[in-house]
């Protein structure tokens, strides 16, 4: 009896903990619902890969390859050791990624990804209408500077990478140079009819000339309508010479990067880049970094999606590479539109972007164009008519830092939703070209509330004082060192000083100087259920013999700390705020749980407010999920209604830690207050064998390593029996 009380005692606690164990991997397996995008996303041409060798194959090894695959090489681009794979079967797309990327010669492999244009409307007129913007955006003032000494003998270069050009529109064809076709190599980007891959059915219907391929048109009419001609507008570019290449209606990668290999055969300063998607493809990352090499700026819409590019990726506009000047579109009194996506970080400046009037594929005029669209080539425009009055050496990232630098702020509607917080001013530009400073910009905000007794999950919880760290570029010349002072109004003025010299500091090239600013003591004790804290940076540089810059940067912190038990309150998608769509919780988990259960409720039945959760860090989704949630990554959850006019996410057998929350209101609703109200609630689990320690939770699978251990228990116990028996 005795022996069996002693094999009862060393048995429980094995198995107990053996349940625990067993139980904790279901936990974390269960803690995040997951639906990881397929690679078969409508984002890719479909069977179309991107493949680089890490040598480069000849010909006929190529093929070889390929056809190892079942697929044919449609293309290479030498400049990049990249080709274009078509095969046999799109789907088998994925299971060919993943052999790939096993291949010990194989460098890279990608999806084809696509691109989008970004423009939201247009419609035809018969004749143009007066255009006030360019004396707006004060290049009417920069072209009564004679350009004679610079570069008039040798004309600035504008590449416009789009769908297709009417090169021989009256109002056009005497500022187009070298034009090209990437699709099949010829020189005339004539307009044709697009169709969907694999239907042959058009896009569009034929008889819509505004439609069809008419993008490129659009887009070079605003960089590229030629000036003084006694008809139709002026292009903002003064008579740039326009470089128009094809990349038809699907705008992939590999016709992108067909492109960028003739923008640098064919020596461009400018290229302009009014499209964009949400997908990460390195292939065009690697063929932008080629760009830079050859001091190409490239000026990129933002997008159209209403939507921060800081946390929802937008590619190429969205890389963090210093050649990329990202724009986003604002109104005639310079007001960030409803439409338009931003980012205190990734998005530059703005410029006009709603009722343009523009050429259109027909030969005439369009008006009311809207979009980021038309907002970057009035920036790339600018970009061209400074670099035709700077100095033959001015280099590419001289010029984006000239026109970074000016930016003119009219409104705080654009404080913390930009880079720069402002409108872009040629002729302050031309003079801050001439006088070049020190221009640091925020490239990071972290919180780290690792001190003061905080929890170190990286955000701001009630009670904590965090410390700040603000990470700085320099997209200026060097500075020799560097002040700055912290404010905030919401959190009661506080001001913290900070100076240091900064050697590290230094003028911008192929990376920018960096610095990393920590303000420690930032108390958000009484602030933690706000959606956002505003701070004020004030920077002061000094630099060359004596000289002073000042500076200021606006952000916000999200402080949208959500408790077990207590229901928060909020109103989306404000009156006052155009960009309101986005609301940041998080809730934290200090014990083990059955289930944790986040609940949105919405005040009215016809308000869609979705809602994304995802354990450790904020949920991952693009714009296009931000359209159709239910394609996004960590959620289980639906657009619009699950349960009367409520949003439902169950985490089963949650994970200790911290779990991210995103309201979203779509985007494409009317503009008005919506009411919700957040709340998170947990159910304990059931425990038993208190004297192990070890708590028992319900698990719809058993771990492999239950058995293993149970083996061994088995096996100690059976040695315990032998020695017991020994003993007696």
């Amino acid at each position: 009896m005795k022996s069996l009380f002693r094999i009862q005692c060393y048995l429980i606690p094995y198995i107990c903990c053996l349940l625990f164990l067993s139980n904790s991997f279901a936990a974390d397996s269960n803690a995040v619902v997951s639906a990881k995008k397929s690679f078969l996303s409508a984002d890719a041409v479909p069977g179309e890969l991107l493949v680089k060798f890490k040598q480069p194959l000849t010909s006929n090894k190529a093929r070889a390859k390929a056809g190892r695959f079942k697929a044919r090489s449609k293309a290479r681009y030498k400049a990049l050791g990249v080709e274009l794979w078509k095969l046999d079967n799109s789907q088998n797309l994925q299971n060919t990624i993943a052999e790939l990327q096993a291949d010990p010669n194989v460098a890279l492999v990608e999806p084809n990804y696509r691109r989008y244009p970004r423009m939201i409307s247009t419609r035809a007129v018969d004749y143009p209408q007066n255009e006030s913007r360019l004396d707006d955006l004060k290049l009417l003032d920069l072209w009564t500077i004679d350009e004679t000494a610079y570069r008039k003998q040798n004309k600035v270069k504008v590449a416009v990478i789009d769908d297709a050009f009417a090169i021989n529109h009256e109002d056009l064809n005497a500022n187009i140079v070298l034009p090209y076709d990437a699709i099949d190599g010829g020189n005339d980007p004539s307009p044709e009819v697009c169709v969907n891959p694999g239907t042959n059915v058009p896009t569009y219907s034929p008889d819509d000339p505004f439609y069809i391929e008419s993008h490129g048109t659009l887009v070079s009419g605003v960089v590229g309508a030629v000036s003084n001609n006694s008809i139709g507008i002026d292009g903002a570019g003064d008579n740039a010479s326009i470089v128009p290449i094809r990349i038809g209606c699907n705008y992939s990668v590999s016709y992108e990067l067909q492109a960028f290999n003739y923008a640098i055969q064919q020596n461009v300063d400018i290229i302009n880049i009014s499209w964009g998607g949400p997908q990460f493809s390195e292939m065009e990352r690697l063929g932008i970094v080629d760009l830079l090499k050859e001091d190409i700026l490239i000026v990129t819409a933002a997008g159209n999606f209403d939507a921060d590019n800081d946390r929802i990726a937008d590619y190429p506009s969205g890389l963090d590479l210093p050649n990329i000047l990202s724009v986003a579109a604002v109104s005639d009194n310079k007001v960030l539109l409803p439409w338009s996506q931003y980012g205190q970080t990734s998005v530059d400046i703005a410029a006009p972007g709603d009722f343009i009037t523009t050429l259109s594929r027909s030969g005439s005029y369009a008006q009311s164009a809207r979009g980021t669209s038309f907002s970057a080539p009035f920036v790339a425009g600018v970009a061209a008519s400074l670099l035709a009055r700077s100095p033959e050496q001015t280099t590419a990232l001289e010029l984006k830092a000239a026109i970074m630098a000016s930016a003119q702020s009219f409104s705080d509607d654009l404080k913390a939703r930009l880079a720069t917080d402002g409108y872009v001013d040629a002729y302050a530009a031309y003079q801050a070209l001439n006088n070049p400073a020190p221009l640091p910009v925020i490239s990071k905000i972290e919180v780290d509330d690792s001190v003061n007794a905080g929890n170190n999950n990286g955000v701001v919880d009630p009670g904590e004082i965090v410390t700040l760290k603000v990470t700085l570029d320099n997209a200026g010349v060097a500075a020799d060192s560097l002040s700055a002072i912290l404010r905030s109004s919401t959190l009661g003025g506080i001001k913290t000083a900070f100076s240091n010299s900064f050697p590290g500091f230094d003028q911008v090239n192929y990376q920018y100087g960096r610095v990393v600013m920590e303000f420690a003591g930032v108390d958000f004790s009484q602030f933690y259920q706000s959606q956002n804290v505003e701070f004020a940076l004030h920077l002061t540089s000094h630099y060359g013999s004596n000289k002073e810059a000042q500076v200021s940067r606006y952000f916000t912190i999200d402080t949208g700390s959500l408790e077990i038990g207590t229901p928060v309150s909020n109103t989306i998608r404000s009156n006052d705020d155009n960009q309101d769509e986005f609301h940041y919780y998080h809730v934290n988990l200090e014990k083990a749980e059955k289930e944790l259960v986040i609940t949105l409720t919405m005040a009215e039945q016809n308000s869609d407010i979705d809602m994304l959760v995802r354990y450790q860090s904020p949920p991952k989704f693009s714009y296009e999920d931000y359209e159709n949630p239910v394609d996004g990554y960590e959620l289980d959850t639906k657009p619009g209604f699950e349960n009367g006019n409520e949003e439902v996410v169950t985490i089963k057998n949650p994970s200790i830690g911290t779990y991210h929350i995103v309201v979203i209101a779509d985007y494409d609703i009317k503009k008005s207050d919506m009411s919700y109200t957040l709340s998170a609630k947990t159910s304990s689990k059931t425990i038993s064998a208190a004297a192990t320690g070890c708590s028992i939770g319900s698990s719809k699978h058993i771990d492999p390593i239950f058995y293993f251990l149970i083996l061994i228990s088995l096996w100690r116990i059976s040695r315990y029996s032998q020695n017991d028996s020994t003993q007696h």
